[in-house]
Order: structure tokens, then C-alpha cells, then sequence
């Protein structure tokens, strides 16, 4: 089923991982040793940063002046769009750079050094370039997140070390293993500690997430005995728990926050997904992802099977069989959630069903309203950041969009310019108000502009 109103792709430009500015005025784009930045609304050039390297990923200051660029493994390179110059760049000697970001002043950057234990905080000026490097010492470098801005911009929480406690302290603790993690809530404003949290109960913190609030901390553990704790940062204490009764449970993979802090999403790592809800703190329910559906009122849609066919079916026979993979061994993908800009949807694609998403609707007591089923596995999702639109790719020449705001659900597809052997979309981006949505393969873009 096709929407009403014609959508069409602009043509094709060179360039990969695009992203719009926070502005929405400019579109970056990777092209491999460079980077060129277009006006969105023309897809005209106007600026090409040489990088004298393979560029990995790029990232926007809030205020889109400033353009960073990872290059290759170990250089960072900061770009200003007030002249098209690069006004600081930085070259680590060994290690690895990772979890790469601006801080909410859009002149602090933050990057996690995992080889030594420690969190830097590089500031820069856009008229004078670089103008010093902080650290953050004994930070957990396994953790995914070691590090989380709230989303007011007040506060940097990091997790740290137990183990680098340990070393340089010399004590274990009663049962003879090193000490626990803890919690580190820094200003972001003067990069100075305000706090220490204890996670008592989690030995190893395997990630930290603010609530969108900021004013709780929710810790998950890397060892699956151990809870989910959920801290109150004004007080340092420890407001509640949750853990699973399950006796085989595999471990947290990941902690998601609706946009109302109303709800949590706990997945593990057998692609299970518990609800908490985070007003009573208990567990609403476990979202069940069934191979097969009955229920009459969740729409289903199957991608036709005929090739070189992007339009999708509406099933309307029950019950609807899922195919599942046997294992999780035959795929390395993760398990993924995302909630609506308005928390009224989430959206859902987990391991062992890599070519369906699951469509969840808050507003009826997380009830099934929408599966779409692709040909290939999804490479990306994500929802127009105003509305209840949601896009998907699979590597096709195509791009579903799913619909939630209009009378009537339905699903769409939209070829790209040229067949699926030349474009094979594995990569989205919404501008800021929705209006426009950027696809990439690995070699080249197009742009969406929706009505």
C-alpha cells in the first residue's frame, strides 16, 4: 500500500552518513578522505573540508557553527562554517577515540580514551581554536555508555572504575574482588566533581542513561544477577530497583526512557523487553514479540515478494507466522528500541527477528498496533522528530514510511532513482522539523522532502 500523497527522491549526490545540522539549514555529508557540506533546501555545496584521512563519523555543535570530524581511529578534526576553515585539530598516539560528542555549550567536546581509564574534555573557541584539554580520570572504560550528559546540560555523570580504584588503592573488598563502580556526577559547566554516587548492589556497571528530567540516573549492571538501580541524583541515594525473575536471565543489553519519563524500557540480551513504569516503579508488562499474531486489530504489512517489487501488502488473513531466527549466533545485530518524538509509539527490532518491527502503542496499554515485515533486514529506523512518522530501510532502493497521525494507518515505499545494485540504503536522518529526510548507502544520498 502506497500513501496518497507523491513523495519523491531528489537525485542521487555523492556522499555517505549524512546528517543535518541542528539549524536544518546545512547537510553534511562523508566522502571518504573529506567532507562536504550542502544547503538542505538545494543541495547546493558550500563548503568541502579536507580531512587528509578516512573520515569515520562527523557531529554537529547545537548552535551549527562547528562541524567535528573523526579521522580514522586516533585524530579528531573541528571545522568552523563561520569561514570554512579547520580552527582545531587533535592526534592521540595510542588507543582508540570513542564515544565522541559535543557537550550542550557547542564548544565542549567529550571523548572516552578506553586504554587510559579516562574521559577528556576538550574545549574549543571558534575564533581562536583550541584552548585547553581536561581529563576525567579512573572512568570504567567496558560500560556502554561511560559517560552521559542530562539533558538540560547541567551535569556530566561518568561511571568509575572500580578496578582502577582497586589498583591504586590496593584493597579488595570482603569477598576479595576489587571494588565496585560508582557514579560521578560532574558540573558541565566548570568540569569539577559535585558528587559521588555508590551503585551498592552492582558490582560492574555496564551503562548509565539520564531520565529526560535529569534528575534520576538509571545504572544497569553488567553481570546478570545484578539490578537495574535508579538514583536520585540530588540526593545520592538509591530510589528503587528492579530485577528479573527470570532464573536463566541473560543480562541487561540496553535501558531506554520514554520522552515523558513515564516508562523504561529494560531489553536483555535474548531480545526480551520489559516495561517499568517509572511513576509507581514496577513492572507494567513484557512486550511479546510472537511468531505468530492473531490479535485482528494489530495491522500487518509484508513486503511484496515479487523482485524489484518495493510495495508493501496489507495482511488481512489471521493468524500472521514471523519468521525468527533459530540463534542468536547468526547475527551480531542488537536489539533496538525507539520511542516517538511524543512517547505515544515505540518502535521495536529485535536479534532474533531482524526483518520486522514491531510497532507498540502507549496510549492503549502498549497494545501491538503495527508489524511491518521487510525482505532483508532493517538497517535503520527512526521517527520524524515532530510527528508519528516512522522510516525504515533495509538495503533496498527504499524506504518505508509508517503513518500513525493519519485516520487511516498505512505503510509506503519509495524507490530511489536507480535500482538496488547501485543504492543500498543503510543509513537515515530527519531534519529538525520533519520536513525532510535524508538515506545513504555506503557510496551516495538522496533526499526525501515530505509534504
Amino acid at each position: 500500500m502506497q500513501s496518497e500523497a507523491v513523495m519523491e527522491f531528489s537525485e542521487l549526490f555523492h556522499g555517505n552518513n549524512c546528517t543535518f545540522s541542528p539549524c536544518g539549514r546545512f547537510l553534511a555529508c562523508i566522502c571518504g578522505d573529506f567532507v562536504e557540506i550542502r544547503y538542505s533546501d538545494t543541495l547546493l555545496k558550500a563548503f568541502k573540508f579536507e580531512c587528509g584521512g578516512v573520515v569515520k563519523g562527523v557531529s554537529w555543535s547545537c548552535d551549527s557553527v562547528l562541524l567535528i570530524c573523526r579521522v580514522g581511529a586516533l585524530t579528531l578534526k573541528i571545522f568552523s562554517l563561520r569561514d570554512g576553515t579547520c580552527i582545531a585539530s587533535l592526534k592521540q598516539s595510542t588507543g582508540n577515540l570513542r564515544q565522541i560528542r559535543w557537550a550542550f555549550d557547542g564548544r565542549t567536546v567529550l571523548y572516552l580514551e578506553p586504554l587510559l581509564f579516562r574521559v577528556s574534555v576538550w574545549k574549543i573557541c571558534d575564533q581562536y581554536g583550541q584552548l585547553g584539554l581536561d581529563f576525567i580520570d579512573n572512568v570504567q572504560p567496558w560500560a556502554k555508555p561511560s559517560y552521559a550528559l542530562s539533558l538540560n546540560g547541567k551535569h556530566l555523570a561518568v561511571v568509575s572504575s572500580g578496578i582502577m580504584h582497586s589498583i591504586e588503592s590496593t584493597n579488595l573488598n570482603e569477598a576479595g574482588l576489587a571494588k565496585a563502580d560508582d557514579i560521578a556526577i560532574f558540573s558541565a559547566i566548570s568540569w569539577r566533581i559535585e558528587k559521588r554516587i555508590s551503585c551498592n548492589g552492582i558490582h560492574r556497571v555496564g551503562g548509565i542513561v539520564w531520565n529526560p528530567n535529569s534528575n534520576f540516573i538509571v545504572a544497569w549492571p553488567h553481570d546478570p544477577p545484578d539490578p537495574v538501580l535508579i538514583i536520585c541524583v540530588r540526593s545520592g541515594t538509591i530510589i528503587n530497583s528492579w530485577k528479573s525473575s527470570d532464573k536463566l536471565w541473560p543480562g541487561v543489553c540496553r535501558v531506554d526512557i520514554s520522552p515523558s519519563a513515564q516508562f523504561m524500557t529494560v531489553t536483555s540480551r535474548n531480545s526480551k523487553v520489559h516495561i517499568i513504569n517509572c511513576v509507581a516503579w514496577c513492572e507494567e508488562l513484557e512486550l511479546l514479540h510472537d511468531p505468530s499474531i492473531s490479535d485482528s486489530k494489530c495491522l500487518v504489512y509484508k513486503q511484496a515478494n515479487e523482485l524489484d517489487n518495493p510495495l508493501f501488502l496489507k495482511v488481512t488473513d489471521r493468524p500472521v507466522s514471523i519468521s525468527f531466527l533459530s540463534s542468536l549466533a547468526k547475527t551480531r545485530r542488537k536489539s533496538t528500541i525507539s520511542w516517538s518524538s511524543g512517547g505515544r509509539y515505540l518502535a521495536s527490532c529485535i536479534t532474533l527477528a531482524p526483518a520486522v518491527i514491531w510497532i507498540w502503542s502507549t496510549a492503549h496499554s502498549f497494545h501491538l498496533s503495527c508489524i511491518i515485515v521487510t525482505k532483508h533486514p532493517v538497517q535503520d529506523f527512526c521517527w520524524d522528530p515532530v510527528c508519528n512518522v516512522l522510516a525504515v530501510v533495509d538495503g533496498q532502493d527504499s524506504v518505508v514510511l509508517w503513518n500513525a497521525d493519519e485516520a487511516k494507518l498505512s505503510c509506503s515505499s519509495i524507490c530511489t532513482p536507480v535500482t538496488k545494485m547501485l543504492f543500498q540504503a543503510n543509513h537515515l536522518n530527519w531534519r529538525h522539523d520533519g520536513k525532510m529526510l535524508v538515506t545513504s548507502s555506503e557510496q551516495s544520498s538522496s533526499v526525501l522532502e515530505l509534504p
